[in-house]
This record gives C-alpha cells, structure tokens and sequence, in this order.
C-alpha cells in the first residue's frame, strides 16, 4: 500500500505507513524487513529526510548482515545497495561498511566495477581522504572508456 500511495503522489500518507512499518519492526520477517529498511532509507534520502534515511539504512545493514538465509555475494551486493543511502551527507559510513568487502564486490561479477569504483572514489573525497588516491580508483575506467567501440 506505501508503495502505491508513493506512486500516486500520496507521499505524505506513504510516509506514514512507513514510520509505521519502522517502528513496529519486531514484526517484520527478515526478508520483508530487509525490503522495508532498504525502501524506506531510499524514499527518505529522496525526500531529504537524511537522518531517517541513515536510521532505516543502519537498520538493513543489520538485517542483511543477520540473515543466514544470503550468501555472502547476496549480503555484500545487498550492503552496497544499502550505502547509497548514506550518500552524501554519510560517505565515511560507505566506506566503513564497503571497505573491508570491497575486493569481494570487485571480482562479483554482478557488480558493475565502474559503479562500485565511482562510488568509492566520490565517497573517498566526501569523507575527505586523498583525492589523487580516489582518482587513481577510476583511472581503470578512464582508460577502459576511452577504447573504441565502448559504450
């Protein structure tokens, strides 16, 4: 039902049902809480509403990484979702989580090794790391993109 009032602009009623999926999160089953926390911190960031994105986002993180039910390229795949949500106001929250399974989505082949490197790369910088360190992330797809015949 939240995701149709959204669709009908009923954002305000949309929000609602949220917080009160949210709040009554002892009730959720793990799959469904895990699609519930992920939506929720990503309809909060598009609505602005960044400490609630950051609260729903921490709250999936917690779930994916609970769940016996994925397997550790389903769970890091899931947490690289996630992130986005703490984007931009959180960046160093990105790299704390994407860090240390960064090699393990890098050689996912179901990770797209550009995006994974532009957002390490734009959070590096946000978080105030060394820019030439970030850039030299991208300097792979840099030359990659400019071969011919690449898209």
């Amino acid at each position: 039902l939240v995701w149709f009032q959204f669709a009908e602009g009923r954002n305000a009623e949309a929000f609602a049902g949220l917080d009160t999926l949210i709040s009554g999160q002892a009730e959720l089953r793990r799959p469904l809480a895990l699609r519930v926390y992920s939506s929720a911190a990503s309809a909060y960031l598009r609505a602005g509403r960044h400490a609630e994105a950051v609260a729903a986002a921490e709250a999936a993180i917690a779930v994916a990484r609970g769940d016996p039910e994925l397997d550790e390229d389903q769970r890091n795949r899931t947490l690289m979702m996630i992130t986005w949500s703490f984007r931009p106001h959180r960046c160093d929250r990105v790299l704390e989580v994407l860090t240390p399974i960064e090699a393990s989505l890098a050689s996912n082949p179901l990770v797209p090794g550009d995006v994974l490197a532009r957002l390490m790369a734009t959070c590096a910088v946000r978080a105030g790391h060394d820019a030439d360190a970030a850039l030299a992330r991208l300097a792979p797809w840099w030359r990659k993109a400019q071969q011919a015949g690449i898209d």
